[in-house]
Order: C-alpha cells, then structure tokens, then sequence
C-alpha cells in the first residue's frame, strides 16, 4: 500500500528519485531531502545513521545561501585562501535534477551562464561518483587501467575503507564530482548544458543539450 510522506505533506516536489533503500526529493525550492538507510554514506548528511524521515541536505541549502551572498569560495575559480577574500557578486547555485542509484546519490546543480555541475554522495566502490574534489585535490577510488584491460574493478583495499567525507571511496557529505566544473579549476573540467540524467544501481547516465 501506498503511504503519506507526512513530513513533506503540503511541500511542492520538483523532482523525486528512489535507491535501493533510500529516496531523495527535490523540492520547488531548490531543498534536497533524504532518507531510508545511510550504511554508505547515500543519505549526505555527514554520518551513516539510517533515517526514516525526510532530512534535509544542509550543505547543499548552505552553498545556495553562501552564492547568493557573493561568498568567493561559490561564486569565483579561487580555491586557496578564498575565505579571506571580501564578497564578491552574487552568483547561481541550483539544485536542478536528483537521481539516486543502489547505494548512490547525485544532484545536477545550475550555475552562471546555464553551466551545471554534479554533486554525489554515498558509494563510489566502483567510481559511480568518479573523481571527488576534497579540500582542493582531485582524488578518485582507484587507479585507472589503460586501455584493452578488464575494466576498473575496485581493489580490496578499496572495498575494505570506511565510509568518510575524507576518502573517495565512500562519501558521506555532498562533493562536487571533479570532471564537471564551469570554473575549469581541475584542468580538465567540463561545461556542460543539462538536459537528462539518471542512475543505475551503480552506474550512471547524463545526456547533455550541448557541449561547449
């Protein structure tokens, strides 16, 4: 049978998508809610704590908030020292798209000049988040094979990691996925006009209207 959401009972959804055993919403708003089970991190909300109600996604509601303050670690390409820079103009920062996989979640976020980055929490022991900005360094789960092997299975070191915001295998906060970044801070980032996505147990699909 069919249930109420109580808790967002009266809250217009945008966008709705469900994993293996948790679910994201999007709201009208812009407000990202999670909740069902956290044993990978697939809720973001810092902690692997299963929850049954919806929770909003406060790291995300806080970078909307910094960019429409003109915060330069949102809106500009610094990254060192960016928090001792004044504010600078406000720019976009939109939670446009939510797409939940077995064990993963992602958000396509709008930014300036109808650019978009991804946004993804929870497993990554097969590179469904790819390649995670931490702290200003790209890292991701494992080293690339070249090509003709058999694909990039993870390792069992890889698996064997605990779920943390600090490693690449398991994240449990919202990161930006490094290979999409309007700012090109990664050197290889791309700029990219949403049009489609949705996720796969542990895959991942993004259809673009067209790219730079």
């Amino acid at each position: 049978f069919a249930n109420l959401v109580s808790d967002l009972d009266g809250t217009i959804v945008q966008d709705a998508s469900a994993g293996k055993t948790h679910s994201i919403v999007l709201t009208a708003r812009g407000q990202v809610y999670t909740w069902g089970a956290n044993h990978f991190g697939q809720l973001g909300l810092g902690d692997t704590v299963n929850r049954n109600i919806p929770q909003k996604l406060r790291v995300l509601d806080s970078l909307k908030m910094a960019a429409e303050l003109g915060d330069p670690c949102v809106c500009t390409s610094v990254i060192l020292n960016c928090q001792k820079m004044p504010p600078v103009k406000p720019c976009i920062f939109e939670v446009v798209k939510v797409s939940a996989g077995a064990y993963h979640s992602l958000a396509v976020v709008k930014r300036d000049n109808n650019a978009h980055e991804i946004w993804g929490w929870g497993d990554n022991s097969f590179g469904q988040l790819g390649c995670i900005e931490l702290f200003s360094v790209v890292e991701c789960p494992w080293n690339l094979k070249p090509p003709g092997t058999l694909g990039n299975w993870p390792t069992p070191e890889v698996i064997a990691e605990d779920c943390s915001g600090t490693n690449p295998r398991c994240m449990t906060t919202p990161r930006k996925l490094a290979m999409f970044d309007p700012f090109g801070r990664s050197g290889k980032g791309m700029v990219f006009n949403f049009h489609s996505l949705a996720s796969g147990a542990y895959h991942n699909v993004l259809i673009t209207k067209a790219c730079p």
